[in-house]
C-alpha cells in the first residue's frame, strides 16, 4: 500500500516480506518522487526485474541499466558489493548509497543545478542488514567528458564552459567527490552552447568553498595537464584565484593520490586481496 508523507512530498512504499533467494525473509522499501507516483508499481518490481533489463550502460561493482515504462525512459543504478559491516551500518546507521543519490540530486536541484531528475529509490533489507539498493533517475541524453570533441575549437569551447560550471557548483556549496570525465555528462544546444549534468551522486559534500577545497575538487577531474589548465584558466577568471597557483596545488594533489594508490595496490598485493 502506499503512503504519502506530505511535508516532504515523496511517496513511501512499505511492501509485503518477500521470500528471495534462500528463502530468506527480506523486506523492500520504495520511496518516489511524487511527480512520478503513477510508476510506483512499476519502480517496485525493480528488484525481481532488474537481471532481465537488456540495456546495460555499466557493469562493474555498481550495475547501471536502461528500464522503460509506458514508452518512458529510466536509469536503474544498482549498488553492488557492500560488506558485511557496511550491510548493518547502512540499515541502522548510515542512509544507503541510493537514499543519498536521491537526496544529493534534490538538493542540487534546489540550488538550480540539473543533474538527471530523481525519481526514487528501492531498499531491500533483511531485520538487521540492508542487501542492495537501487537508484532511478529520468533518463538524459549526452555525452561524458571521457569523450571531448574532435574539433580543437570545440574542445576549447567545452573546457572553458566546463570551467564555468565548476566554479559555479563551488559558488554553491556543492564539492562531488568523484568529479572525474565519467560523471560529467554534456550536451550542445543549437546557439552552440554547453550545458553540463553531474552523475553519481551519492558521493557529495555540501561546505563553505575554501581555496584548498576548491583545488582538490578541480583536480579529481583527472583530465590531461593541457585540458586541465584550460579549465582552470577559466575557472581562476572567475574565481579571482591566481591560474598558476591552482595548478601548481593541482599538480601536487595529484601526485599525492597517484602515491596513495600505488600504496594501496601494493598492500592489496601483500594482503592477497586481489
Amino acid at each position: 500500500m502506499f503512503a504519502v508523507s506530505i511535508a516532504n512530498y515523496w511517496i513511501k512504499s512499505a511492501v509485503a516480506p518477500a521470500t528471495l533467494e534462500r528463502k530468506e525473509l527480506v523486506y523492500s522499501t520504495l520511496f518516489v518522487h511524487q511527480q512520478y507516483q503513477h510508476y510506483g508499481h512499476e519502480l517496485n518490481q525493480i528488484h525481481f526485474l532488474f537481471d532481465q533489463l537488456p540495456f546495460t550502460l555499466h557493469k562493474g561493482r555498481n550495475c547501471i541499466k536502461i528500464m522503460e515504462i509506458a514508452g518512458k525512459k529510466f536509469v536503474v543504478k544498482r549498488f553492488g558489493r557492500i560488506t558485511l559491516a557496511n550491510r548493518v551500518i547502512y540499515r541502522c546507521f548510515r542512509k544507503s548509497k541510493a537514499r543519498r543519490a536521491f537526496d544529493n540530486a534534490n538538493t542540487l536541484r534546489k540550488k538550480g543545478i540539473h543533474p538527471p531528475m530523481p525519481v526514487g529509490y528501492l531498499e531491500i533489507n533483511d531485520r538487521l542488514t540492508l542487501r542492495t539498493s537501487y537508484f532511478v533517475s529520468e533518463y538524459q541524453p549526452g555525452q561524458r567528458l571521457t569523450h571531448l570533441p574532435s574539433c580543437p575549437h570545440d574542445t576549447r569551447a567545452l573546457l572553458d564552459a566546463l570551467g564555468e560550471y565548476v566554479f559555479r557548483l563551488h559558488q554553491h556549496g556543492v564539492f562531488h567527490r568523484d568529479l572525474n570525465p565519467g560523471n560529467v555528462l554534456y550536451q550542445r544546444d543549437l546557439d552552440g552552447q554547453f550545458s553540463f549534468s553531474l552523475l553519481d551522486n551519492n558521493r557529495m559534500r555540501f561546505e563553505r568553498a575554501t581555496s584548498r577545497a576548491r583545488v582538490k575538487n578541480l583536480d579529481r577531474l583527472s583530465l590531461s595537464i593541457d585540458a586541465l589548465a584550460q579549465v582552470i584558466q577559466r575557472y581562476a577568471e572567475l574565481s579571482g584565484l591566481d591560474a598558476f597557483d591552482i595548478m601548481r596545488e593541482a599538480l601536487c594533489f595529484h601526485h599525492i593520490d597517484l602515491e596513495r594508490r600505488r600504496f594501496r595496490a601494493q598492500l592489496k598485493i601483500k594482503l592477497g586481496w586481489n
